[in-house]
């Protein structure tokens, strides 16, 4: 596993901010599979040195980034985040901006004691800031302010407010927001009095140009909107910073920002999406030389943002990805295609695309279904065709996803053909596809050494008589050993008709496997000669794929995936997508199809009265006599906590640790700690059990747990003359993820089993679902198999109106897996 050391600033604001980024990158990483731990190396800066003097006088830009892109470029971290504001224009050699998160408000805000708005405050009135664009525009609107130098951090600076008897303070909104103290903002200070700096709100992460994994990573969290917002207002910084005099360009923020509000912005840090031309600039490296940015980022090649010219750089058209899918499985795609799929702006999908691919898209991203039927199209190809070029031509990166391999009947050669008449970009990622893929899934290899060395893929869509047009039977029937048809199963009788006639027996060997890949794979076996007969009595039904030839005997010795325990089985995944993975993936590994929709997710502890609790705890670590911890999630922002509170695990060497269970005491193992107690039931009664013998009245236990964590264990410490300290060191929350087709294969029956890992997961999934428009989702989830990790999770089910079907009988993933399979029936074949 890489460990991903990111560098940033020692500041609280610093520290939060990098914390909400890396939990956002953990997100993805686990999303993508991706092995990656990560850990935090606060820097000292110039700027965090230098508190006595204005920052105008030491340097201004670049004061609070230079000794973490040194690091960066030394490779003694691999990520650094900063603050938008506070980049130089130019990189230096060999970093790019990596991606621009999503924005936070990029307005000016006054903090005072007696709720006073700018306009309100009296005559005289001292205000606080270290900025001189904010200096001027302050003084200009009123000249009777009196500006006094304010430093330090965010904190710092609400302390000055009181202790230094001033009347006001202006600070950037997005921190104090980042900060969890919105309620500490007395008014917003909107454009017209005061404008922003350059990049407020945003911010920038950097990474080395040749860290291709790391570029990866950061591509998939780049937020467009603000991506283009900054790069059009460092774009014109840039142009304003050449054109004024060096003693003058202390005001080109105003200028810029002047320029920004009034043409590029909507106020509120999105981006206003239209062309604008900006003449006569490049970006640059500090050495002068000229260099294209790389990755996913603000300026990240084949984002499609920025297009150079002999000129400079012009905010043009977009980029088309035309990604074959693969034939259903999601674990099917290529690297390359979902790569694409995780950077575009909009996915333009069809029928035949996995509805879990679309999981693996950016939060924001716009989805478009063209999917087609044989009785129904939403578009028609000229308009699919129309609608690529339009997305592309208004700046978008477009994924049109689409079944298969885009060029075996994908019609890809005409959606590629109007983009190239345009001058649009684009790229063709082949994908596997299901005319070799799908029979593999059966167990029919298209060639065998003793029964085909040749195979031809034919489609079966037309009509009769154009397929007469279209194909010469007489050549084609012979012509390989192995003859695919794809989307043929209405046509079938036709087909065989045609291919006895001209020489295949009619005891060739035919199989029709449908929904290939997928938890619905039903395969129907036959000869030329009774195939028609048998797909109409079973009723068979697109789309499949047809297989004509010997190689459909081998069926029977190398069906491998039926064979697996849960095969024909979707199961529903609710629990946190970085937390998912497992019990995904050993899903998959059973033969069955996760699909994973997380209802629950977590994040480090917000509240600041309860931050200051836990810091406070910590470095009272020499008094406790345990550690008690009830859930992985727990160490991992124990151990976060720790680390910003500047506290050495060390100092707990007096206390024993307690683990709830095995997948606990394995993320104390993967820090150095090996726990002192693991029960064998696991759950807080089976660590009451093992603790009994071993608490004593007057100890101190330290429980670091999830704000939602059951009182049963604290309680029954209390009884035993135990002093519980309870520390909520991370949140637990609600998660909705847009899934526009969540609800409707729940009422199709298409999820076969709901997994729940813990009474949030029972309570959030019910929200989750009436959120996206069920009004009885426990009505919903009738038609599936419930399964609950253990009795607590089981008992919140049946009180919220679900079913029980079956429940682990030890509190863990294996345990949960080892029920399923315990109720599991067998195959899904026709015959």
């Amino acid at each position: 596993m890489r460990k991903i050391k990111v560098g940033t600033r020692q500041s609280a604001l610093a520290m939060t901010q990098s914390g909400q980024t890396i939990d956002a990158l953990k997100t993805l990483a686990a999303k993508a599979r991706l092995p990656l731990d990560f850990e935090v190396v606060p820097i000292v800066t110039r700027g965090d040195r230098i508190l006595d003097v204005t920052l105008s006088k030491v340097g201004g830009k670049g004061l609070f980034v230079k000794e973490i892109e040194e690091a960066l470029l030394g490779g003694e971290i691999d990520i650094a985040i900063h603050s938008m504001k506070d980049m130089p224009f130019e990189l230096p050699e060999g970093l790019v901006i990596g991606c621009v998160p999503p924005r936070e408000d990029p307005r000016d805000a006054l903090v005072n004691l007696t709720s006073s708005t700018l306009s309100d405050l009296p005559p005289g009135a001292r205000i606080g800031t270290s900025s001189l664009r904010r200096s001027a525009q302050l003084q200009s609107r009123r000249p009777d302010f009196r500006i006094e130098s304010l430093r330090g951090n965010i904190d710092t600076r609400l302390r000055k407010l009181e202790s230094e008897g001033l009347d006001a303070i202006v600070l950037a909104a997005a921190g104090l927001k980042r900060m969890g103290w919105s309620d500490r903002i007395t008014a917003y200070i909107e454009p017209e009095d005061c404008l922003p700096a350059v990049g407020q709100g945003a911010l920038a992460i950097e990474c080395r140009a040749s860290d291709e994994e790391v570029l990866a990573l950061l591509g998939m969290l780049n937020d467009t909107a603000a991506e283009r917002a900054v790069a059009a207002e460092r774009t014109f910084f840039g142009i304003a910073e050449r054109r004024l005099p060096g003693a003058d360009r202390r005001l080109c923020d105003s200028f810029v920002d002047g320029i920004r509000r009034r043409r590029l912005h909507d106020g509120h840090g999105r981006g206003c999406g239209r062309q604008t031309r900006v003449e006569s600039f490049r970006f640059r490296q500090r050495s002068g030389r000229r260099r294209t940015p790389r990755g996913g980022g603000a300026a990240g090649q084949g984002r499609g943002r920025l297009a150079r010219g002999s000129e400079g750089i012009t905010m043009t058209q977009g980029k088309v990805y035309l990604v074959g899918a693969g034939p259903g499985d999601p674990k099917l795609i290529t690297v390359r295609g979902l790569r694409a799929l995780q950077r575009c702006d909009v996915v333009v999908y069809d029928r035949l695309a996995g509805p879990q691919l679309l999981q693996e898209t950016r939060p924001g991203t716009e989805r478009i279904y063209v999917g087609k039927r044989p009785d129904r199209h939403t578009m028609k190809q000229e308009e699919i065709n129309r609608l690529l070029l339009d997305l592309a031509l208004s700046g978008k990166v477009v994924c049109r996803l689409k079944g298969g391999d885009p060029t075996v009947f994908g019609r890809v050669g005409e959606e590629a053909e109007l983009l190239q008449k345009h001058g649009v970009p684009y790229e063709i990622v082949p994908g596997i596809t299901s005319a070799i893929a799908v029979p593999a899934y059966a167990g029919i290899p298209v060639t065998h050494r003793d029964f085909a060395s040749s195979f031809s893929i034919v489609t079966g869509h037309e009509s009769p008589d154009k397929l007469d047009r279209m194909i010469q039977w007489d050549k084609v029937t012979n012509a390989t050993g192995t003859l695919l048809f794809l989307m043929g199963v209405a046509k079938i009788g036709y087909i065989s008709e045609q291919l006895i006639k001209f020489g295949r027996p009619a005891e060739t060997p035919v199989a029709l496997v449908r929904w290939g890949t997928r938890a619905e794979q039903e395969t129907l076996t036959g000869t030329l000669g009774d195939i028609e007969q048998k797909v109409r009595e079973a009723d068979f039904q697109p789309p499949a794929v047809i297989v004509v030839g010997d190689v459909v005997r081998q069926r029977e010795k190398l069906k491998w995936i039926e064979a697996k325990p849960l095969f024909g089985w979707r199961v529903l995944v609710t629990r946190a997508r970085s937390q998912a993975s497992e019990l995904a993936d050993r899903i998959d590994d059973l033969g069955g199809e996760p699909y994973v929709f997380p209802v629950i997710d977590t994040v480090k502890q917000t509240d600041p009265a309860e931050a200051q609790r836990i810091g406070a705890a910590l470095r009272e670590a020499e008094r406790f006599d345990w550690v008690i911890w009830t859930s992985a999630a727990g160490v991992e922002y124990f151990f976060s906590w720790l680390a910003e509170a500047r506290v050495d695990i060390r100092r707990f060497a007096g206390a024993r640790f307690a683990a709830v269970g095995p997948k606990t005491a394995e993320a104390l193992a993967t820090r150095g700690v090996v726990a002192d107690v693991i029960p064998s039931q696991f759950q807080a009664e089976g660590l009451l059990d093992s603790l009994a013998d071993m608490l004593a009245p007057g100890q101190r236990a330290l429980l670091p747990r999830g704000d939602l964590a059951r009182g049963l264990l604290p309680a029954e410490l209390a009884k035993a003359g135990v002093e519980a300290v309870e520390l909520d060191v991370y949140e637990n929350r609600l998660v909705v993820e847009k899934d526009d087709r969540i609800v409707e294969m729940l009422r199709a029956g298409e999820i076969h089993a709901v997994t729940f890992t813990s009474s949030s997961t029972v309570v959030n999934l019910l929200e989750a679902l009436r959120r996206l428009g069920a009004e009885r989702p426990a009505d919903l989830l009738a038609g599936c198999a419930i399964a609950c990790i253990g009795p607590i999770t089981a008992r919140t089910a049946e009180e919220h109106g679900l079913r029980v079907t079956l429940t682990a009988e030890q509190s863990t993933i294996e345990g949960l897996l080892a029920a399923m399979l315990k109720h599991r029936g067998a195959g899904n074949e026709i015959r």
